[in-house]
Parts: structure tokens; sequence; C-alpha cells
């Protein structure tokens, strides 16, 4: 099967929502267009103006298969860092909950963990230490369930996190935090509309890798 006659197939099984013009692509009606998707009709699209392309679907797919075909060895945990903004408490749950629900559904983390009103700088271990419990649906804690959730699982680790900053900004902290957590053997970093995926040798012996987490960018919006 082509590249292309995999997106067709995609579009009549509904698996995807494509612009009208690419549906009618799909029935042989026209030839097929640049314009694959609508950005204002994409429901998992970033502040990226960046469309979604073939080589996103595929980069998505694979990691999905990665997942799914590793579920015996690896457990596949997602985490949340929400900054401290004005925002209402009722507007915080309701990031975090449709950033958890994109974490389970596209990224099928099997938990997720969050970590509320912390810097981007903050020491990993050391944040929630005395945070009460969260009432978010779906999630499984904080940071320090997280960590518990790490030293006791059976299984590897595969930590998900949507944009480097949604980890931390600080490479020496992640290098420690990773070295201490020994069962943690990938991450997983969810940029746009794809996803890059670190091994734990990158992220303790990868100068360059690990200077990808030093730049703050502009706010991304994860929960989309």
């Amino acid at each position: 099967m082509t590249s292309i006659q995999f997106i067709f197939q995609m579009i009549l099984s509904h698996q995807m929502t494509f612009s009208p013009s690419c549906q009618k692509v799909a029935h042989g009606v026209q030839l097929f267009e640049s314009n694959l998707i609508k950005k204002e009709n994409v429901a998992d699209c970033s502040i990226s103006s960046k469309k979604f392309t073939e080589d996103d679907l595929s980069n998505i797919q694979e990691y999905r298969s990665l997942v799914k075909s590793s579920m015996a060895t690896k457990c596949t945990v997602g985490y949340e860092r929400r900054p401290n903004t004005d925002e209402p408490d009722t507007t915080k749950k309701k990031l975090v909950n449709l950033q958890t629900y994109k974490m389970k559904t596209k990224l099928l983390c099997e938990d997720v963990f969050v970590s509320c009103n912390t810097s981007a700088n903050d020491p990993i271990t050391e944040r929630d230490a005395t945070t009460p419990p969260y009432t978010f649906d779906d999630c499984s804690g904080n940071t320090q369930d997280l960590i518990t959730k790490i030293t006791n699982s059976a299984r590897q680790i595969r930590l998900v996190v949507i944009d480097y900053a949604g980890l931390s900004t600080n490479p020496d902290d992640i290098r420690l935090f990773i070295s201490l957590n020994k069962s943690i053997r990938e991450v997983v970093m969810n940029i746009g509309h794809k996803v890059e995926v670190y091994s734990r040798y990158d992220l303790l012996k990868n100068i360059k890798i690990l200077n990808k987490f030093r730049c703050r960018r502009e706010c991304v919006k994860r929960s989309r």
C-alpha cells in the first residue's frame, strides 16, 4: 500500500478529520491537494502554524505501534507540569483534564501524573513535596506519586511529556533525575504533531540533546 493509499484509507474509515477537498480526493473526484487539513478543524493542533503532514501521521503511527508492541516490558506514563499562573482554578482543571485525555488517547499513557503551579526550573524530585492531593480527572497523582510509580514498577518506564519545558529547562536536573530513576528507559517529547523519543543513554550522555531543554520557548498549548 502506498503512502497516499494509506491516507485515503484513513479518510474513508473516519479515523481522521480531513478537509472536504481531501474527502473528494478519497472518492476519486479530483486530484490530491496539498491542503490536507484545515487548521481550525484539527483537534490536536499545536500553536505552530505548520500543517499536519503525511510524515507527521507516520511518526505518530510508528510511536503508537511501538507502545502497543512493548506493553509487556514497558509502562508508558505521562507527566504534566502546569506553571503558576493567574488563571482561575476551574480553567486550570479544564486544561489539565484535556491534556490528560490527550496523553491517554493519543499518546497511550497508562497513567498520567500532574504537577501544578510549579516552575520549569524547579528541581523535579522536590516538586509537590507538600502539595495536597489533586482532584483532576483520571490523574494518578503528583510528582512524588510519579517517582513512587517509577521506583515500584516491575516494568521499564517510558516517560511522556508535552514540550521540553513540560519536564524541565534545567539539563543538569534532568540528567540527575534520569540517573536516580534507573527504570526510566525512554523519554518521549510530544512536539506539535510529532514525537521525539530519547533513550536513557541520550539523556545521560548526549549534551546536544540535553541542551534542547535549556531554551525556553514561547508557551505551548499542551492541552490541545
